[in-house]
C-alpha cells in the first residue's frame, strides 16, 4: 500500500487538544482507499476508514476532499504540530522532508524544541506551563549541554522527584566538567572524584534521604568520567554480600555467575543493583544470566525495574532490551483491582504497593505501562534527533526475540451494527509484543496496527497472516535507520528472528552506498546467516563482487555454503571453471566438506575424487578434516555432516589413510558422533596394521562400547578377522562381547564362541568361570543374564563339569533368577548327594526357580534311605511355599515310606504346620500310621494345637485315652477351655466335649467338681446356644451330686390356674 497524500489537522479548544490525520493510499493499480486516524495529541490514535473496499482514484479523491473539508468546517486546521504527530507514525512524501524524525514543537515562538526547553528552564515560557520536573526531564531527553547550569541551579529544592529528574538529566547531559562546576557551586573547588561520599553529600543533599534520588545520583556520577565510574564501582563492591564480593574480585566470570545464580535462586536479589553499578567483565555475564531467569515477582521485580531505568540512562541496549523482553514474555502476577484479599483481610492495592515490604508486585497495569514505555523511550530519542541512541536501544529490544517466540495466529469475528456485516480481526504470530511491533511496523504499516486500548497489534483490513509483505518499508523512523546502517548489520549478524531479518534486509537495501562500500567480511557474514532473505542479499552482493581472475576464496566458500540453493549452484560452477586453482585451497575444501547443506557436501566429494592431490597435500588435508570432525558438536545436524565427511574421506583418500597414526583413530573412536566412529572403523579395516596387532581396547571400543549399531557391526567385522589362535587368548574381549548391552553384539559373537569351544575344551572351561561370575552380580544390561544362561546350558555345557559345590550353592543363593536356574541344573549334575544336608535340600524345594525345586525332588527320590534316617529334617519340604513342591512331598511320604517309618513326634509335627493342606496331610498320616501305644501322646500333643480342625481331630481320642482319669481331665483343661471358648465355630468339637464332660461328671464327685468349675467359668462367656448345654450339664451334676457348688439354683415353678393367668396374677 502506497501513501499518495496525507493531511494533518489539529483542533484546540480550552483543555482539548485533538489531532485528525487523513490518508489517501493506493492499495493496487487503480484501487485506492481513504483512511483516517484521530485522538488526543500525545496519546495513541484510533484508526478508521471511509472506504470499506478499494475504489477508483476519482472516487477516493472525492471522499478524501470531502472528509478534509468536513473537518475544517468543524474548526480543524492544518498545523505543524499535527504534522509532527503524523511524522512519528512514519511520515508521508510531502510532509517528512529531509529530516529523519522532526521533534514536536513546543511553541510557535521557538524554532526548535531545544530552544523552548531552555526558555522554560530560564523562566520564560509558553501559553501552557510545565512542571519543573517535566522541563528538566525533557532537557535530559534532548541531551542539552546548555541546560547544565540551569539544572545545577535547581538542585536543592526539597522536591525529591525534581532532584531525581535533575540527576537523570545531568547523567545524560553532563560530563567531567559538570563535576567541577558542581564542586565550585558548592564552594568546594578542590573536591576530587575519589571523594565520592563527599560528592554525594554536597551535590544533591536529598540523595541521602531518598533511595530513588540516590540511585539516580550514582548513575549521574558514574556517567561523567572513568574515575567517577571506578569510585561508584568500588562503593558498590563494598556493599556486596561477602560471597559475591569475593568472587567479583577473582576475575572468573563463570564462577561469579554460578554464585550469583545460586543467590538469586535462594531469593537474594538485593545485590543486583550494586552488581550493575560495577558492571565489569567479571560480573556482567552473571548479571545477564540472572536477568534471563529471575522471576518477576515480589522481592525481585522492584530491583529489575530499577535496572531498567539505569539501563535507559546509560543507553545500555543489551540490558534494556533483555528486561523489556522479559516484561513482554512474563505475565503479570495479579490483575488490575483496587482491593485484594491478603493475609486474611481486604487490602488497598495502591497503599500496599507503596510499602517497602509490599506483598504485591508486577500488576497488569505495571506490565502494560512498561511495555508501552519501552517504545516511548525509543520514540523520544528519535524525536530528539539521537539517531545512534535510538538505533542502539531498538537493536537491544529486537535481538532477544527469536522465531520460537511466535505464537499461534488468532482470529475473531464479530458483527458490526454500523456496517451490518461481520468483521474479522486477525492477530499474527508476534502480535503480543508491543515494542517489537512498534519498531518494525510503527511507520504506517499496511499490514499491522496497534490496538486502540492495549499493547497488542492486529492485522489491518483484509490482510491475513502469511500474505506477501509489501515492498515499501514499514518501520518507525526509517530515516533514523538510514543514518545508522550499522545497526541493521548488527541485527543481521545476531538476530534469530525471521521478521527482524526481513525488516533489516528491506531497510538496508535502501542504503545502496553503504552496501557498495561493505567489505568482504560483511558480505560473508550475510551469506553465513541461516535466513534465506539475508543470504539472498549476501549472494547478490557476492555475485557483483566476484572476480574470476582473482577469486576471493572466503567469498566463494560462503556462497557455496549459504542458504540460497541458486547461490550454492553458482559457487559450484565458479569452482568447476578452474578446478586446479581451487583444489589447492585447503580452507575452501574443508569448508565445502563441512557445509550444512547436503548438495555442497556431495559436490565436495565429487571434487576431491576428481582432482588428484600430492601425497603431502593429501596428508595435510586429512589432518585438517580429522580435526574438523573432532570439533563437531554432538547434534543431529552435525551427525549428518560427519557421516558425509567420513564417506568422502574414505573414497578420496583410501590409500593415504592406511598409514594414518592409531592415535588419530583413538580420538575418532572417542567422539560421540556415529560418523566419526564409522570413519575410525573403516580406517582400521583398511589399515596396514594387522587386526591381531591392534590394541584390544580399541577393538572393544568399536565393537562393544559404541552406542551405534553400524559402528558395532564394523567392529565385530574387525574382531572376526582375528585368527582363532589369537581369539582364544582374548578372553577379556570375548567376555565384553558376551555381556554387551547390545543384542546384536551378543548374537554376532555366539558363533565364534561355539566354534572355539568345540575346538578347544580348555577355552570352554576358561570362559565358563567369568560368565558364571557375570551371573552372580547385578545385571548391568537387560537380557545379558538370560543370554549367558542359554550360552552355558547349550554351547558351553562341556565346560560346566568343573563347577564345584561351593560355586553351585552360591548360584542357588544369588539374587538373579538365571544364576539360580543354573545352580539348580548343576545341583543335580555336579554335586554329590552325600555332601548335601537334607534340611538344606528341603529348603531348596521353596526356591523360585523350577529347576532348583526339581533338583531337590530328585535328591529325595534318589536318597530314600537318607530321608528315612533324617525324617525330622526331611519333613520341612512339606512347608515349601510352592504348591508343586508340597504336592511332590505328599506323594513321596505316602508312597516311598512305610507307616512304621513315622514316629509320633514327626507325625504331630506335620499336623502342627501352619498350612491347612499340610495339617490335613498330617491328620491323614496320623490315622494311617496310628498305634495304640501312642494314642495318649497323640492326644496330648494334638490338644495343644490352636487349629479348630486339629482340635476336632483330637476329640477322637478323648473317650479312649482320657475317660475315667481325673488327672488327665485336669491336664486337658486348657484344651476344653479352648474348644468351648470358640464363638460360632467348632460346633461338632463343642458337642463332643460337652457330651464327654457330662459323662465324666457323673462318674465321681471330683470329676463333677472339675466339670462344674469349667461350666461355671464358661457359662459367663458362652454364646446363648452353648450356655443352654452348659446349664443342662450343671443341672445333671446337681441332681447327681447335690453338694457340689453351682452358680445355679433349681426352683419348682409355681402352679397357676387359668383364671389367674387371665387376670395377670
Amino acid at each position: 500500500m502506497k501513501l499518495i497524500r496525507r493531511v494533518s489537522l489539529g483542533l484546540r479548544e480550552g483543555s482539548s487538544d485533538k489531532v485528525y490525520i487523513v490518508d489517501l493510499c493506493e492499495v493496487s493499480k487503480g484501487k485506492f482507499v481513504v483512511n483516517f486516524q484521530f485522538g488526543r495529541r500525545g496519546a495513541p490514535l484510533k484508526d478508521g476508514t471511509k472506504t470499506e473496499a478499494p475504489v477508483t482514484e476519482t472516487t477516493a479523491r472525492s471522499v478524501f476532499a470531502k472528509l478534509v473539508d468536513e473537518k475544517k468546517r468543524k474548526g480543524y486546521t492544518e498545523s505543524s504540530e499535527a504534522a509532527a504527530v503524523a511524522r512519528t507514525l512514519g511520515g508521508s512524501p510531502s510532509e517528512t522532508g529531509a529530516a529523519a524524525a522532526p521533534a514536536r514543537k513546543a511553541s510557535p515562538a521557538f524554532s526548535t524544541p531545544a530552544e523552548a526547553i531552555l526558555a522554560r528552564l530560564q523562566g520564560g515560557g509558553a501559553r501552557k506551563p510545565w512542571t519543573p520536573a517535566r522541563v528538566v526531564w525533557r532537557a535530559g531527553e534532548y541531551r542539552l549541554r546548555e541546560a547544565v547550569p540551569h539544572l545545577i541551579r535547581l538542585i536543592g529544592s526539597g522536591d525529591a522527584m525534581l532532584d531525581y529528574c535533575i540527576a537523570w538529566a545531568l547523567a545524560r547531559c553532563g560530563d567531567a566538567d559538570t563535576f567541577t562546576a558542581l564542586a565550585r557551586a558548592r564552594n568546594e573547588p578542590g573536591l576530587q572524584a575519589s571523594s565520592l561520599d563527599e560528592a554525594l553529600r554536597l551535590f544533591i543533599p536529598r540523595a541521602s534521604k531518598s533511595d530513588m534520588v540516590m540511585r539516580m545520583t550514582l548513575e549521574m556520577l558514574r556517567g561523567w568520567s572513568d574515575e567517577l565510574r571506578a569510585a561508584v564501582a568500588a562503593r558498590a563492591r563494598a556493599a556486596l554480600p561477602p560471597a559475591l564480593r569475593e568472587f567479583a574480585g577473582k576475575g572468573d566470570p563463570e564462577a561469579f555467575a554460578a554464585v550469583l545464580l545460586a543467590a538469586l535462586a535462594a531469593g537474594d536479589t538485593a545485590a543486583l543493583e550494586d552488581i550493575y553499578r560495577i558492571d565489569d567483565e567479571t560480573v556482567r555475564p552473571g548479571l545477564l544470566a540472572g536477568l534471563r531467569t529471575i522471576p518477576l515477582q515480589v522481592g525481585s521485580f522492584r530491583h529489575v525495574r530499577h535496572l531498567l531505568k539505569m539501563a535507559e540512562v546509560r543507553g545500555d541496549a543489551e540490558v534494556f532490551g533483555l528486561i523489556a523482553y522479559r516484561v513482554e514474555k512474563t505475565p503479570a502476577t495479579f490483575g488490575s483491582r483496587r482491593n485484594m484479599y491478603l493475609g486474611g483481610r481486604w487490602t488497598d492495592v495502591g497503599k500496599e504497593l507503596k510499602r517497602t515490604d509490599s506483598r504485591l508486585a508486577y500488576s497488569s497495569n505495571t506490565r502494560d505501562y512498561l511495555r508501552r514505555r519501552a517504545f516511548r523511550s525509543l520514540r523520544r530519542l528519535a524525536e530528539a534527533g539521537d539517531a545512534l541512541g535510538y538505533v542502539k536501544l531498538a537493536v537491544g529490544v529486537l535481538l532477544p526475540f527469536s522465531d520460537a517466540d511466535g505464537q499461534e495466529v488468532k482470529t475473531a469475528t464479530r458483527y458490526s451494527y454500523s456496517t451490518r456485516k461481520n468483521k474479522t480481526v486477525r492477530w499474527d504470530h508476534f502480535a503480543a509484543y508491543h515494542a517489537f511491533n512498534a519498531i518494525l511496523y510503527g511507520g504506517n504499516s499496511p499490514r499491522y496496527e496497534p490496538r486502540v486500548r492495549g499493547a497488542t497489534w492486529r492485522c489491518r483490513g483484509n490482510y491475513k497472516p502469511g500474505d506477501p509483505a509489501p515492498a515499501s518499508r514499514e518501520e518507525a523512523f526509517p530515516k533514523i535507520w538510514d543514518q545508522v546502517p550499522l545497526g541493521l548489520m548488527h541485527l543481521l549478524s545476531e538476530s534469530t528472528c525471521t521478521l527482524v531479518h526481513e525488516f533489516a534486509v528491506r531497510a538496508i537495501r535502501d542504503n545502496k552506498q553503504f552496501l557498495g562500500e561493505l567489505d568482504v567480511d560483511g558480505i560473508v557474514m550475510l551469506l553465513e546467516r541461516p535466513f534465506e532473505v539475508t543470504a539472498q542479499l549476501g549472494f547478490e552482493l557476492a555475485r557483483a563482487r566476484y572476480n574470476p581472475d582473482q577469486p576471493d576464496l572466503a567469498l566463494v566458500a560462503a556462497v557455496a555454503n549459504c542458504a540460497v540453493p541458486a547461490a550454492r549452484k553458482l559457487a559450484h560452477g565458479w569452482i568447476d571453471a578452474d578446478r586446479a586453482r581451487f583444489a589447492g585451497a585447503h580452507d575452501l575444501l574443508v569448508a565445502l566438506l563441512f557445509s550444512a547443506h547436503a548438495d555442497t557436501r556431495a559436490y565436495a566429494r565429487v571434487l576431491l575424487q576428481g582432482v588428484p592431490l600430492p601425497a603431502a597435500a593429501a596428508s595435510t588435508l586429512i589432518g585438517r578434516i580429522v580435526a574438523g570432525v573432532l570439533a563437531l558438536p554432538n547434534t543431529p545436524a552435525a551427525g549428518e555432516v560427519a557421516a558425509d565427511v567420513g564417506e568422502t574421506v574414505m573414497r578420496a583418500f583410501a590409500r593415504p589413510l592406511r598409514s594414518v597414526g592409531l592415535g588419530v583413530v583413538v580420538d575418532l573412536v572417542a567422539h560421540p558422533l556415529e560418523g566419526a566412529q564409522l570413519l575410525a572403523a573403516n580406517i582400521l579395516l583398511n589399515h596396514d596394521t594387522r587386526p591381531e596387532d591392534l590394541p584390544e581396547q580399541l577393538i572393544a571400543a568399536l565393537a562393544v562400547e559404541s552406542k551405534h549399531a553400524a559402528v558395532r557391526s564394523l567392529g565385530i567385522r574387525l574382531f572376526g578377522e582375528l585368527p582363532d589362535s589369537v581369539l582364544v587368548h582374548r578372553g577379556a574381549l570375548m567376555l565384553a562381547f558376551l555381556t554387551s548391552a547390545h543384542v546384536d553384539q551378543r548374537d554376532a559373537i555366539r558363533p565364534v564362541v561355539q566354534r572355539l569351544a568345540a575346538r578347544d575344551p580348555a577355552f570352554a572351561a576358561a570362559i565358563v568361570a567369568p560368565l558364571i561370575g557375570a551371573l552372580l552380580v547385578k545385571e548391568a544390561h537387560e537380557g545379558v543374564h538370560s543370554f549367558v544362561l542359554r550360552l552355558l546350558k547349550t554351547d558351553l555345557e562341556q565346560g560346566l563339569g568343573a563347577v564345584d559345590k561351593d560355586l553351585v550353592m552360591r548360584l542357588l543363593r544369588a539374587k538373579a533368577s538365571a544364576a539360580q536356574e543354573l545352580g539348580g541344573i548343576l545341583l543335580a549334575r555336579n554335586v554329590d548327594p552325600d555332601s548335601l544336608d537334607v534340611g538344606e535340600v528341603a529348603r531348596l524345594a521353596s526356591h523360585e526357580i523350577l529347576a532348583v525345586r526339581q533338583a531337590a525332588w530328585s535328591f529325595f527320590e534318589r536318597n530314600v534311605e537318607r530321608i528315612r534316617g533324617e525324617l525330622p529334617q526331611a519333613i520341612k519340604v512339606l512347608d515349601a511355599k510352592w504348591d508343586d513342591s508340597r504336592a511332590f512331598a505328599f506323594g513321596f511320604f505316602r508312597e516311598r515310606l512305610e507307616p512304621t517309618d513315622f514316629p509320633p513326634d514327626v507325625l504331630v509335627a506335620i499336623a502342627d504346620s501352619v498350612r491347612a493342606d499340610v495339617q490335613a496331610f498330617g491328620r491323614e498320616m496320623i490315622t494311617r500310621c496310628f498305634r495304640e501305644e501312642h494314642g495318649l501322646e497323640y492326644l496330648r500333643r494334638l490338644s495343644e494345637h490352636p487349629s479348630a480342625d486339629v482340635q476336632l481331630f483330637a476329640t477322637n481320642y478323648l473317650e479312649q485315652y482320657a475317660a475315667g482319669s481325673i488327672e488327665r481331665l485336669r491336664e486337658l483343661t486348657p484344651y476344653f477351655l479352648g474348644v468351648l471358648s470358640r464363638v460360632n465355630r467348632g460346633r461338632v468339637a463343642k458337642a463332643r466335649v460337652f457330651r464327654f464332660l457330662t459323662a465324666e461328671a457323673e462318674k465321681s464327685p471330683e470329676a463333677a467338681q472339675l466339670v462344674a468349675e469349667l461350666m461355671t467359668r464358661q457359662s459367663l462367656t458362652m454364646a446363648i446356644g452353648d450356655r443352654a448345654a452348659s446349664i443342662v450339664a450343671m443341672v445333671g451334676v446337681r441332681q447327681r451330686f447335690g453338694d457340689v457348688p453351682m452358680p445355679i439354683e433349681i426352683r419348682q415353678p409355681p402352679v397357676r390356674t387359668k383364671g389367674q393367668v387371665q387376670r395377670g396374677v
